[in-house]
């Protein structure tokens, strides 16, 4: 009987030769620079797990390990020119498509449209906006310690992200779509609406121990986007999960496209006397021909980005403070010096925050929201750079090349940080190194979002510190950790991701890549001053 086996090994072989050939061809273009020679690249659900083999899979263990795979290759590829040649090596829009799930936005946009974009959505963060974000996020805080709160003693968080998500989907609800959002329990739906849009906290008994999450539109549209995106539109039907998310996203576009007819039912849009992000992003668009969906697509973008990543950034250095006290009884000394009367701080006290946003530009270095930031080559570069010896060494870009900028190394590299593994809040007094301080990224496409960002961290930490003392909540089951193994598990973080597009063959839509720290669980316990 006729064997196609020597047929198939015949073609296999094929392959395998030409994919031989194609990888050292690559090499070559780049004049066999110092690197991973691995089988499979650093996207793809691969980028998700650990290094199986230094020449299979780069693995998240290029996220974690820092800056240490640059060292032991003894060569670094400096970003600064990368990071500000926006037309050369622009953004892989095709990877950011699981965020096109309500049309065209800021994110996943590039060229003409993206400069568009950029012109109306950059005057919607306003100093107007600045000063809404602050005294919301003071009226949240202020509403969590006495609705919420009450005069309980002590406060214990399983995991402190059960504080920190509902908080920060609260102050992007108000100062970014107008809806304030209390912290009683929400019951009543609206008509037309089959969900609530806020997150309302559980209660048990004192000490008073907040457990889990009422996830309604706003907090189950964040928290499932990822299996949105990856999921056809035909599975969205089939399972009690995923008939809620389908609703959820409908209930988000019902609540902000009755929130859009509002604004718009305003006599003038321009005076309107709200300076929320989605009025003014109204008011710049007027005239510039933007979309309801694309208004609506951009605020989107805005909810998803601007609560993941500071209510990770709350939570990790409320762990941080917990294992850190001194640096936490400097801050409150700060704090007692501005405000001798306990009183919130204002929008106009800014300034007096010196500690504080020092403190949350080191939670940031050492836990940037987007560790790896994509880049590709639209023609031939050449760079010269150092390595360890200090000799020049030329370095090819070939056109098409696809990029990743790792904002974790540059943050952990000794050339600029002193003792880079160390929390050290007091690094950022004085000179610093901005250019290798990257968290919001870099160049004309960094976050615009960064003000807003900032001042609700300093808000919420200084207002927390003022009131509480934050420490981690003892578990008899931790008890004989050494302080290293204590900081290991409440420091730990997961790779989120998001949906994206990656071209691969045969072809594969929406597969993860990793993009911003989780924290896995920090149980912390505060208790009041």
């Amino acid at each position: 009987m006729y064997s196609i086996t020597p047929v198939l090994l015949f073609f296999v072989s094929i392959l395998v030769v030409r994919q031989v050939v194609e990888f050292w061809g690559a090499v070559k273009t780049i004049r066999n620079t110092p690197g991973f020679r691995v089988v499979l690249g650093p996207a793809g659900l691969l980028a998700l797990i650990p290094r199986l083999w230094r020449y299979f899979n780069i693995g998240s263990d290029i996220v974690y390990n820092h800056y240490d795979d640059f060292k032991s290759f003894g060569l670094d590829i400096v970003s600064a020119e990368i990071m500000s040649q926006r037309v050369r090596f622009p953004k892989p829009v095709a990877l950011y498509e699981g965020l096109r799930v309500y049309g065209s936005n800021i994110i996943v946009s590039e060229g003409e449209e993206w400069k568009r974009l950029r012109k109306i959505c950059a005057p919607a963060f306003t100093e107007n906006n600045a000063r809404l974000v602050w005294e919301e996020t003071v009226h949240i805080v202020e509403g969590l310690f006495r609705n919420v709160w009450g005069d309980n003693k002590e406060v214990v968080y399983d995991n402190a992200l059960d504080m920190t998500v509902p908080l920060a989907l609260r102050v992007i609800g108000a100062a970014g779509f107008g809806y304030r959002m209390a912290w009683k329990d929400e019951t009543n739906v609206p008509d037309g609406h089959r969900m609530t849009f806020q997150v309302t906290p559980s209660r048990s008994r004192r000490p008073l121990r907040l457990l889990t999450i009422n996830q309604e539109t706003l907090a189950t549209v964040s928290k499932e986007i990822s299996l949105k995106a990856l999921l056809p539109a035909w599975v969205m039907s089939v399972t009690p999960r995923t008939r809620r998310i389908q609703q959820a996203f409908k209930e988000l576009e019902l609540y902000v496209t009755e929130l859009v007819d509002a604004r718009k039912q305003a006599d003038d849009i321009k005076t309107y006397e709200k300076h929320d992000l989605l009025s003014n992003l109204l008011a710049a668009g007027e005239g510039m021909e933007l979309t309801d969906r694309e208004v609506f697509s951009n605020i989107f973008v805005f909810l998803i980005a601007g609560h993941e990543t500071t209510s990770s950034a709350l939570c990790l250095v409320l762990g941080l403070l917990a294992l850190y006290p001194e640096e936490q009884n400097r801050a409150y000394e700060e704090l007692t010096k501005a405000f001798p009367d306990g009183r919130s701080p204002t929008y106009d006290d800014v300034s007096k925050l010196v500690y504080i946003q020092c403190i949350l530009y080191e939670t940031l270095r050492m836990f940037p929201a987007e560790p790896v930031i994509p880049k590709y080559a639209t023609e031939d570069t050449a760079f010269v750079v150092k390595n360890r010896k200090g000799e020049n060494v030329n370095f090819i870009i070939p056109a098409g090349s696809k990029l990743m900028l790792h904002i974790g190394a540059t943050h952990y590299h000794p050339g600029y940080w002193s003792e880079p593994e160390k929390f050290n809040p007091s690094r950022f007094l004085g000179d610093w190194p901005r250019d290798a301080f990257l968290p919001f990224s870099g160049g004309m496409r960094s976050c615009p979002g960064r003000r807003f960002a900032e001042l609700e961290f300093l808000v919420v930490l200084s207002m927390l510190i003022m009131k509480f003392k934050i420490e981690l909540n003892p578990e008899p089951e931790n008890v004989h950790e050494t302080f290293e193994e204590t900081r290991d598990r409440v420091l730990s973080t997961y790779l989120g991701t998001t949906m994206v597009y990656v071209q691969s063959i045969p072809p594969v839509n929406n597969v993860a890549l990793p993009e911003l720290h989780r924290p896995i669980r920090v149980p912390i316990l505060f208790t009041r001053r």
